[in-house]
């Protein structure tokens, strides 16, 4: 991004910024306890930018408190769909299909000790081979076909969230196919 002095305005990614300003993008949390972490966050003169507008009141003030409209955007939620083809084979677990879906979330969500998808992040659809693998026990095997994700459609090796893009998954928007 080069800044210009003299513009009105600059944009960053998928982000138009107003001059002097800052940009905020929260998910969870109540609007008004959002809106006050920023203001008593933020330099004097600073300009707001967003869809979200709280009003906060300086509390440092006997009544009347003077009040200011602080702006933020709210992350919007992204479902994330995963397809999966596994062998259909003697050694696969019991119940493979429903556990599949299962160890996708729980990764999805850092359940495995491993990297919460998040805003602004890059989603690797190889981040899931471990935890579908593990679910194999003695006597038992899963060999993944194929592993892809996406937003609209599950094509792809890998997604990069927006930086107002909140990744969700839910166990509807996983496909297990067996082979």
């Amino acid at each position: 991004v080069t800044e210009n002095p003299t513009a009105s305005s600059v944009t960053i990614g998928s982000v138009t910024l107003i001059a002097h300003s800052l940009w905020v993008c929260a998910a969870g949390g109540a609007s008004a306890d959002i809106a006050a972490a920023i203001w008593s966050k933020k330099a004097p003169g600073c300009d707001y930018n967003g869809a979200t507008s709280v009003t906060v009141y300086d509390t440092s003030y006997n009544v009347p408190q003077p009040q200011y409209t602080v702006k933020y955007q709210a992350a919007a939620s992204t479902p994330i769909k995963f397809a999966v083809s596994v062998a259909n084979n003697i050694y696969l677990p019991a119940g493979a299909v429903a556990n599949i879906k299962a160890a996708i979330v729980s990764a999805f969500n850092g359940g495995d000790g491993g990297t919460v998808a998040r805003i602004g992040s890059a989603i690797y659809a190889s981040r899931f081979y471990q935890p579908i693998l593990a679910l194999a026990g003695p006597g038992t095997a899963i060999s993944i076909l194929s592993l892809k994700l996406g937003i609209s459609t599950a094509t792809l090796d890998s997604v990069t969230m927006g930086i107002d893009q909140k990744p969700t998954i839910s166990a509807s928007d996983i496909t297990v196919t067996l082979v």
